[in-house]
């Protein structure tokens, strides 16, 4: 999910924090109704129980990829999704993590 512009969110324990503009990738479960947790994180109107929550209320866009399992995948979900962005931006850089893109 993308966020266009810099903003400060108000995150329950955490208070507020600064999220920095860029894409945001969320990996989470739902081990019973898929379509009903999906359409709760798109819905504009709802409480916020989860960090998530806040985030996709702010967020320009959502795009959601859906995987059905029995077994919890979203922490090897993230974990591989971490090392493809990572390789993606060493291509892009040169192998340096520690420059920005340059235009």
């Amino acid at each position: 999910m993308p966020l266009e512009k810099e903003r400060a969110l108000d995150i329950g324990h955490l208070k507020r924090i600064k999220s920095p503009i860029g894409y945001y990738i969320y990996a989470g479960s739902a081990m019973g109704p898929l379509a009903a947790r999906v359409a709760r994180h798109r819905g504009k109107y709802k409480s916020r129980h989860w960090h998530i929550d806040y985030l996709t209320l702010e967020a320009d866009s959502l795009v959601s990829i859906q995987v059905r399992s029995l077994q919890r995948l979203e922490r090897k979900i993230a974990q591989m999704t971490q090392k493809l962005l990572v390789v993606i931006f060493r291509a892009f850089t040169g192998g340096r993590l520690d420059e920005p893109f340059s235009e």
